[in-house]
């Protein structure tokens, strides 16, 4: 019995994610990324949406910073802990996993050479939805469980001038109007973009192993960020 296609989709995105797990040096841990975002994307934690960021990357690697490690690694099997430690995130601080396991709360740092291919950033961007990406470009998208390729935004302000420029002389089209609709479906797209989903939450997690700090001044009894 053949597959639909959505079911081939799933398994064609699961092989894509597993990039990380190659370049993390995870083998075993083929297909785990994938459905852990999914079920983490899925959750709710107080009543807000999953958003936050997740680097994918050993922990040793030298273009992150770990801020904080966690005395035992929460692996991705254990969904809710992962969700609950999502919302420690913030804007510059992340989650740090090797593709199998959460180790702590850190940052990239230093100039990450892309051909190494050993650093993803998985972002979780609202309820049922997340993306994966490289060196700061989003390589597939995913929605409901559903992975897709990026596709290139239209510039409709472009567009409209270039049907000015290009029709404005040309007879029997009506270059005024195409712009008029142009125009309308812009306002239609970012009505929709406007009605789409909600925000966030708050937070508690595993034990804490140690703070790891930059700045010396802070002293010794903290957490970092």
């Amino acid at each position: 019995m053949g597959r639909d296609l959505s079911e081939i989709l799933r398994i064609a995105g699961s092989e894509f994610a597993d990039m990380a797990a190659f370049g993390c040096d995870n083998i075993e841990s083929r297909g785990l990324l994938f459905s852990a975002c999914n079920q983490i994307s899925a959750m709710r934690y107080e009543g807000g949406e999953s958003a936050g960021t997740m680097i994918v990357a050993q922990p040793e690697h030298e273009d992150v910073e770990l801020t904080v490690r966690l005395k035992t690694p929460v692996p991705f099997e254990n969904g809710r802990a992962v969700r609950k430690l999502l919302e420690t995130t913030s804007k510059g601080i992340s989650l740090v996993c090797d593709s199998r396991a959460v180790h702590g709360l850190g940052r990239q740092r230093g100039r990450y050479n892309f051909r190494d291919q050993n650093l993803y950033v998985v972002r979780f961007m609202r309820h049922y939805e997340w993306e994966f990406c490289h060196n700061d470009d989003v390589l597939m998208q995913v929605q409901y469980g559903q992975p897709k390729l990026p596709q290139p935004k239209l510039d409709a302000q472009k567009l409209e001038r270039d049907v000015a420029r290009m029709f404005a002389n040309v007879r029997g089209v009506d270059a005024i109007g195409i712009r008029a609709r142009c125009h309308r479906g812009r306002k239609a797209a970012a009505r929709n973009d406007d009605c789409r989903f909600g925000r966030r939450g708050a937070a508690e997690g595993a034990a804490i192993g140690e703070s790891v700090h930059t700045d010396r001044a802070a002293g010794a009894g903290g957490c970092g960020d």
